[in-house]
């Protein structure tokens, strides 16, 4: 990561899709001084045990956010309108106010997150949909 953010300076806020989030990924960031928002697997380790549980349960449009002790990391989950899932998305900047778009109410980091991987994001669900991965 230092060879790969080395240019970036700080102050930054890098966002990245599940693959990335770690809990160490995080703690890297803020020693240096870097914002992260990024979705996670709910099973994946250090984050908070409630959410690895299969005992929350959020209705349509619902979300609940966890901060961590020391009020640098937090976490949320929603229940994303399309899909009809849960969507786990941390963040250290802490943004745990709601905005109202066209008329639903989301998490404010839900709603950056939407913004800033629109593009990364659209392309994987386009090749989800079409299969072009399976032309020969």
């Amino acid at each position: 990561m230092d060879t790969l953010l080395k240019p970036v300076g700080n102050g930054y806020h890098i966002f990245a899709d599940r693959w990335y989030t770690t809990m160490n990924l995080l703690e890297y960031l803020i020693s240096k001084k870097q914002y992260f928002t990024g979705t996670f697997q709910a099973n994946r380790v250090g984050f908070p045990e409630e959410i690895r549980s299969k005992q929350l349960q959020l209705n349509y449009m619902e979300h609940k956010f966890w901060l961590s002790e020391d009020l640098r990391k937090m976490c949320v989950a929603w229940r994303d309108k399309k899909a009809n899932k849960l969507v786990y998305v941390t963040s250290t900047k802490g943004e745990t106010e709601t905005v109202t778009i066209k008329g639903k109410e989301k998490p404010a980091v839900i709603h950056s997150y939407n913004l800033s991987m629109n593009g990364c994001d659209r392309a994987d669900q386009m090749v989800g949909y079409y299969g072009l991965h399976t032309r020969k």
